[in-house]
């Protein structure tokens, strides 16, 4: 998907006009917008400023926001199947959301634990973010270290939550607020693993964090 940043809210909204479907969020003095078109995204910044833009999108825009869903070539009901173990299994997709307040000038975790048996993981946004921050992308064992194996003691050589793999190594943000990491392949996880996002703000203020993660059950 091509994904394009438009520079003022008059580039913005003309790609509403002209037939994108609109979509925000937003955060106490922000609103994030996304338009989205076939395969092309553009997204923008709006600021609460009081200005004369934010009156625009909030007289004449805002409430058609959220109200087209877009829907992507892998719907959402068992539109693919796989074989595990010699067995038919159908795919659903599965998309959630978590998010977190970090502090200035810190590094917090942003996690999200698999609630399926089995799924397939293809990819994850990233919400809020400032030019200057970065962030890695972890995928943990369990609690108990289910599927590496990896002892739980002694303390401190060994911990839960064992490191299975990492995707993302101190990933630059883009200064739009929006940071997309798909893949063309799935990677399969499994129940009570968690995918982390590492994610260190470099600003002098705190930051409102979202992440969505693009999942598929299999059953």
């Amino acid at each position: 998907m091509l994904k394009l940043s438009m520079a003022n809210w008059a580039e913005f909204k003309a790609t509403i006009d002209k037939g994108s479907s609109l979509h925000h969020t937003e955060v106490e003095m922000k609103y994030f917008l996304y338009g989205l078109n076939g395969n092309v995204t553009y997204d923008y910044i709006l600021k609460k400023d009081g200005g004369a833009d934010q009156a625009d999108f909030e007289d004449n825009y805002k409430s058609k926001s959220n109200s087209k869903i877009g829907y992507s070539q892998n719907v959402a009901f068992a539109s693919k199947y796989i074989y595990v173990s010699g067995a038919k299994k159908s795919l659903y997709k599965r998309v959630h959301g978590v998010n977190e307040t970090i502090a200035a000038n810190t590094t917090a975790n942003i996690d999200f634990i698999i609630p399926y048996a089995h799924c397939k993981f293809s990819g994850a946004n990233i919400f809020g973010s400032s030019l200057g921050d970065t962030l890695d992308f972890e995928i943990l064992d369990t609690a108990t270290n289910t599927y590496s194996g990896a002892p739980l003691s002694p303390l401190p050589t060994y911990y839960p939550y064992y490191v299975l793999n990492q995707f993302g190594f101190e990933v630059e943000m883009p200064g739009s607020g929006v940071y997309e990491n798909t893949s063309n392949y799935e990677a399969s996880l499994q129940l009570d693993m968690t995918i982390r996002c590492r994610y260190t703000n470099s600003t002098d203020a705190s930051a409102y964090i979202s992440m969505n993660v693009w999942l598929h059950e299999v059953v």
